[in-house]
């Protein structure tokens, strides 16, 4: 019922569709119930709304990124593989590191799911580089980058989704929005409203 109230606060807003993504419970059971919640929101055609898996976004307490990563490619990747609209994961410092999100994309890849990624929030880890392997559908965050990511995201047609809520919450400066846009990199503005924010 709460969800309901939220888009129907969007919705008198202007808002047109939104994108709810899971990732918050750490475990099988707790995704597929965020999944199966995000679709019956979907069924009553209140607004469009868009399902992300971001299974790679957190790491438990008792694992560690690479047995988390296994887990979820082994434990979770496929039973939720029809159940989402995108795949995103959280490639960054103190999250999943390149050769980790390599691995799960190239996971993914293979069941057809259309890929998200957040990167560069933190730190710049060298995530970006994927773009050059992966048709990854957009990025978000992007408050660290290089020249080079620049042109990784102009060549790839990826999408730079900004989030200034999350700069601001972080005390950092926010994404250079003009410099995506003077190099043809397409942009959107996301809230990142999320229980962390």
């Amino acid at each position: 019922n709460s969800s309901i109230g939220r888009i129907r606060r969007e919705v008198s807003g202007g808002v047109t569709c939104i994108e709810i993504k899971s990732g918050y419970g750490l475990d099988l059971l707790t995704e597929m119930t965020m999944l199966q919640a995000i679709e019956e929101l979907k069924h009553m055609d209140i607004i469009d709304v868009v399902s992300t898996f971001l299974g790679m976004h957190a790491i438990p307490p008792e694992c560690n990124s690479e047995s988390y990563t296994t887990f979820v490619l082994e434990n979770v990747l496929p039973k939720i593989r029809d159940k989402a609209d995108f795949i995103d994961c959280f490639c960054d410092k103190g999250a999943f590191s390149e050769a980790q999100t390599d691995r799960f994309f190239k996971e993914c890849e293979e069941f057809g799911i259309p890929l998200r990624l957040h990167a560069n929030e933190i730190e710049n880890i060298g995530c970006l580089k994927l773009l050059e392997k992966y048709r990854i559908s957009s990025v978000d965050h992007l408050l660290k980058v290089s020249e080079r990511d620049i042109l990784l995201m102009k060549n790839s047609g990826t999408i730079a989704t900004l989030l200034p809520i999350t700069a601001f919450s972080l005390n950092e400066s926010f994404a250079n929005g003009r410099m995506f846009i003077d190099n043809n990199i397409p942009v959107a503005i996301g809230t990142d409203c999320s229980p962390l924010s």
